[in-house]
């Protein structure tokens, strides 16, 4: 029997460029043309740290990141995707280790509030971070307050095609 290793994808010349600002930054801001790979981008950035590390985003791009972070081949039970019930997001919650990738809605922060809080987080990306644009919004107060400690930061947004629809 043969064992398949895949390969990682290539960068686009632009990711690259992307990567290469980034690799010398422990905070990073990401606004690339939605589609574009910016969370591509980000994995390869963080893939040098020490977790655990915790990415929020709407529900509809969880999925994504979880596609992303298999393709560049992280161990499956490595990735926690926080849903369910408060016992259950604290239930994946306790199993993760500097390993780990957390995956989280804003929605969801919340709901774990404290346990998410006292994590010892290695990085923070908070995708699609239009959510937190309104300084005066609970969602992006709640980011200040409880992600300000953290060494290494990411904001993410995907921008419209000046072409598109």
């Amino acid at each position: 029997m043969s064992l398949v290793f895949h390969k990682r994808k290539s960068l686009f010349p632009y990711q690259e460029k992307a990567l290469a600002y980034a690799q010398s930054r422990s905070r990073i801001a990401l606004f690339m043309e939605m589609r574009l790979g910016k969370t591509l981008v980000c994995i390869r950035w963080l893939s040098n740290k020490t977790g655990p590390f915790l990415i929020v985003a709407p529900v509809e791009a969880l999925a994504g990141w979880e596609h992303e972070l298999r393709g560049e081949r992280v161990n499956p039970l490595h990735i926690a995707v926080l849903y369910g019930t408060k016992q259950q997001r604290l239930k994946r919650l306790s199993e993760t280790d500097n390993r780990s990738w957390c995956l989280i809605n804003y929605e969801g922060l919340r709901v774990i509030d404290k346990d998410i809080r006292n994590m010892p987080w290695g990085a923070v990306v908070l995708d699609e971070s239009t959510r937190i644009r309104n300084p005066k919004a609970g969602v992006t107060k709640y980011c200040l307050s409880a992600f300000s400690n953290i060494r290494h930061r990411a904001i993410l947004k995907g921008i419209p095609h000046p072409d598109g629809p």
